[in-house]
């Protein structure tokens, strides 16, 4: 995949929104609810969204606003993820596909036109996901994820068209995640986690 065949992707997406809600929901098997995220999708996308993880709810909320509902299929795979907004049965959703080596993904906005906000496709070796390609509304970039002894330690962000920067990870003792870091090269650093 690259970003020449996400961009011919997205223009897709927008015609076909029904056909790939249908196939992302006639594979799933189970679901389950959520306070916030409970699963990255690409390596540590909670907390570099300044957020912490969820927990789970035992069954469907009456209110679903900022609630997260789950989608699996029979593998325990993400096929559908839903982030309810305060309009009552509207949702943000993000439907996957699983392929021998890359999780391809496409994210819907939360009204009833449902308008393409981004595809996404994940490059994956070895159980660990490599490259994240992302085309969507307001931009594009490639992040090629740097791993030392199977844990990640930075993230090199190329945003096409703009400017490059690196994510920084920083572990404490026991391996837990302490710091995310952008570092830009002009010096700047925005702090993703823990949230300031």
């Amino acid at each position: 995949m690259n970003i020449e065949k996400l961009e011919i992707r997205l223009r897709e997406a927008k015609e076909h929104y029904l056909a790939i809600r249908s196939s992302a929901e006639s594979a799933i098997v189970s679901t389950e609810w959520s306070t916030g995220q409970l699963y990255d999708t690409e390596p540590f996308e909670v907390f570099r969204a300044g957020e912490e993880y969820g927990k789970r709810i035992s069954s469907t909320p009456k209110r679903t606003n900022k609630k997260y509902c789950y989608g699996f299929d029979r593998q325990g795979q993400i096929v559908v993820r839903r982030q309810g907004v305060e309009f009552v049965g509207q949702f943000y959703e993000e439907f996957f596909e699983y392929h021998k080596n890359r999780i391809d993904s496409v994210y819907y906005g939360s009204t009833a036109l449902k308008e393409v906000l981004s595809v996404k496709s994940r490059v994956v070796d070895n159980g660990l996901v490599r490259t994240v390609f992302v085309v969507g509304r307001f931009g594009s970039r490639i992040e090629h994820m740097k791993y030392v002894d199977g844990q990640l330690v930075a993230i090199d962000v190329d945003q096409i068209g703009g400017v490059r920067f690196q994510t920084v990870i920083s572990y404490g003792n026991q391996k837990t995640v302490i710091a995310i870091q952008n570092v830009f090269p002009n010096g700047r650093l925005d702090q993703l986690y823990p949230p300031e």
